[in-house]
C-alpha cells in the first residue's frame, strides 16, 4: 500500500547520483519459510532517506541512514552495515502500540521536522495478516490518530482494591471514546471516568487485559497482564530491589564491538531477581548478586531490576539505572 505519491520516485541509485527526500516502508514479518530463524516477529518500519552517499558507505554514518529499521523497543540500529556485529533482536518488531510523532522511536524526519506520517492501532499478535492504521502527512483527510498513554503491566494483592485511570491524547482534539476488553471476572471499567476498579479474591496471572481508545475514525490500544499475589492469610508484603554496585555513567567501546555493563543487584528478603531495558520485556529470574547486561551498542539504556519473595510478592517500584555507551575515539598519532 502506498499512502501518498512519490513525485520523484525511487530516484537513488548505486553509485549513481543521490536522490532526495525521505520515507517510510513496513512490512509484516513472520517465522516462516525464508524468515524462519528470524528472532521475532510482528510488523517491522524502515526508515528510507535517498540524500545518503550512493557509494558503499551509505549506512556508515550512524545518525543517518540509507536503511534504518526503527526499532519498536527503541534500540540501537540495525542495518547491512553492521549486521556483522549486531543482530537483530525480538524487540524490533511492533506489535501493539504506535509509531508517530511523539513515540519512541518517532516517525521525525532526521533534520527533527515532523513526518506528519504514523502507524497506530498495531495488531498485538503475530500472524500471517496483521492489521495497522496508517496515516500519511496531513492524515489522509486531516485526522490524527489519538495516542493512548502508556499503561502498563500492574500488580495487585487478595482483597485489595486496584484502581487506576487511562488517558489518551488526540492532535485533532477530537472526542474520544475509552473501552476495555477482556477483563478478570469482578473487574469493571467506566468509559466516562477512564477508570478501571477491581477487587481480586485469588491469586493468578490475567493476561491480555485490552483498553483502547477511539475518535471514531482510528484508534489506539495496549494489552497489559495484571498478576495477583497474596492470599490464604500468608506474606502479602512486596520485597524491595536494591542495586549495590554499577557500571561507569558512559561506557567506551571499539567501533563494531559491543558493551558489557556488570551489576551486582540484592533484595531485602529471599527472592529471584529479573530486568530488562529500556522498556522492554522482563528478563530472568535470576539469582540475586552479579548481573551482567551484555551485547551493547552505542545508545543511551536505561535498566531496571525487580524482586520476586517466595511468596509470589513482586517489587511494584523497580530499581533503576541509566548509562550510556559511546565509541571510543581513535588516538591520532
Amino acid at each position: 500500500m502506498q499512502v501518498l505519491d512519490n513525485p520523484s520516485g525511487v530516484d537513488w541509485v548505486n553509485n549513481g547520483p543521490s536522490g532526495t527526500g525521505e520515507y517510510f516502508l513496513i512490512e509484516n514479518r513472520q517465522q516462516t519459510g525464508y524468515d524462519a530463524a528470524l528472532p521475532g516477529c510482528g510488523v517491522l518500519i524502515w526508515h528510507i532517506d535517498e540524500t545518503r552517499p550512493t557509494a558503499n558507505n551509505n549506512n556508515s554514518v550512524d545518525t543517518r541512514r540509507l536503511l534504518d529499521l526503527e526499532e519498536a523497543d527503541n534500540g540501537a540500529a540495525t542495518t547491512y552495515g553492521q549486521a556483522q556485529y549486531s543482530a537483530a533482536d525480538p524487540g524490533d518488531a511492533f506489535l501493539g502500540g504506535t509509531f508517530g510523532d511523539t513515540s519512541a522511536p518517532s516517525s521525525d524526519l532526521y533534520g527533527g521536522a515532523s513526518s506528519g506520517a504514523s502507524v497506530s492501532n498495531i495488531g498485538s499478535t503475530c500472524a500471517a495478516t496483521m492489521s495497522a492504521t496508517v496515516t500519511g502527512p496531513g492524515g489522509g483527510g486531516g485526522n490524527s490518530p489519538p495516542v493512548l498513554g502508556a499503561i502498563g503491566n500492574k500488580n495487585a494483592t487478595v482483597g485489595n482494591q486496584l484502581s487506576f485511570q487511562v488517558s489518551a491524547t488526540d492532535a485533532d482534539a477530537d472526542a474520544l471514546t475509552y473501552s476495555a476488553s477482556n477483563l478478570p471476572a469482578g473487574a469493571t471499567f467506566n468509559p466516562g471516568t477512564r477508570t478501571f476498579s477491581w477487587t481480586p479474591a485469588q491469586a493468578g496471572t490475567h493476561p491480555n487485559v485490552h483498553f483502547e481508545v477511539t475518535d471514531g475514525t482510528a484508534s489506539d490500544s495496549e494489552n497489559i497482564m495484571i498478576t495477583v499475589t497474596g492470599g490464604g492469610g500468608g506474606d502479602t508484603t512486596p520485597p524491595d530491589t536494591f542495586i549495590d554496585s554499577r557500571p561507569k555513567d558512559v561506557i567506551k567501546i571499539k567501533k563494531g564491538r559491543k558493551g558489557r555493563a556488570p551489576y551486582q543487584v540484592s533484595a531485602d528478603e529471599p527472592a529471584t531477581i529479573e530486568g530488562r531495558v529500556n522498556g522492554g520485556a522482563w528478563q530472568g529470574p535470576f539469582e540475586p548478586g552479579g548481573i551482567e547486561i551484555t551485547d551493547l551498542r552505542k545508545g543511551s539504556y536505561t535498566i531496571e531490576f525487580r524482586a520476586t519473595d517466595t511468596a509470589g510478592n513482586v517489587d511494584a517500584t523497580p530499581a533503576s539505572d541509566s548509562f550510556t555507551v559511546k565509541i571510543r575515539k581513535k588516538r591520532r598519532n
